[in-house]
């Protein structure tokens, strides 16, 4: 589903993208492409093409929804956070993956404690966070920390992830790049209730409900999926 929000019907076509025990960065057709740890992926509408983080390989690639080739897009497949174009751009640990209506896409990068943006030419910057700076801190782009954020999703005009060592929920205003709380007050736990005192331990997974504008946390840590309300209570 799209920025794990509302399903999206594909077409009916059954068909496998990789080799199976074969770890590798090919591009190519389906039955050629090699993956190297798949960790998570959206349907890009604009380009009909799912959108797919490689933990591993340390890059995302395009993969054609009709054709299942599959494009590396951005990131060498060198551990190390650089901006750039394409392959010439440098990606750590790429998670948690979300695409905006103009095909803009967002990666979550948990070894280096940003998220980066990713534009339809395959430009790669960093959006929120301090490159291999772990921490907590509320601020304006490259001025924010992070520590381990994994997964995200776009609800609005903003981009809420679960900021996993951390134990919190925060969200970034795309327009201004600003970094601030959701849920948590950094205590692990599984306490429901309001927002500052609701607690996680260990969020991975997030999707957004475009409709009530709930999102859904899958609470690792807890071995729970958590609702958090408009109101941002648990």
């Amino acid at each position: 589903t799209p920025n794990g929000g509302n399903p999206t019907t594909l077409p009916a076509l059954a068909f496998t993208v990789g080799q199976s025990t074969v770890t590798g960065q090919v591009s190519g057709t389906r039955d050629v492409a090699l993956l190297n740890g798949p960790y998570h992926f959206v349907l890009d509408a604009t380009t009909d093409e799912l959108v797919l983080a490689h933990f591993a390989g340390h890059h995302v690639s395009r993969i054609g929804v009709l054709s299942g080739r599959n494009n590396q897009f951005a990131g060498s497949g060198t551990p190390a956070v650089n901006g750039g174009i394409g392959l010439a751009a440098d990606m750590n640990g790429p998670t948690g993956v979300a695409v905006d209506a103009a095909g803009l896409a967002y990666v979550a990068q948990y070894t280096s404690h940003v998220i980066i943006s990713i534009t339809s030419g395959a430009t790669v910057a960093t959006f929120a966070g301090k490159a291999g700076t772990l921490g907590y801190h509320e601020d304006t782009g490259i001025a924010a920390e992070l520590k381990g954020p994994v997964g995200l999703c776009i609800l609005g005009t903003d981009i809420y992830f679960s900021d996993n060592t951390n134990a919190r929920v925060r969200k970034i205003a795309i327009g201004t790049q600003l970094t601030t709380l959701v849920n948590g007050d950094g205590v692990t736990g599984n306490n429901d209730g309001p927002a500052l005192r609701a607690r996680f331990t260990g969020p991975i997974g997030i999707v957004a409900d475009s409709g009530s504008g709930a999102l859904y946390v899958a609470d690792s840590g807890s071995d729970v999926i958590r609702k958090i309300l408009p109101d941002h209570s648990v």
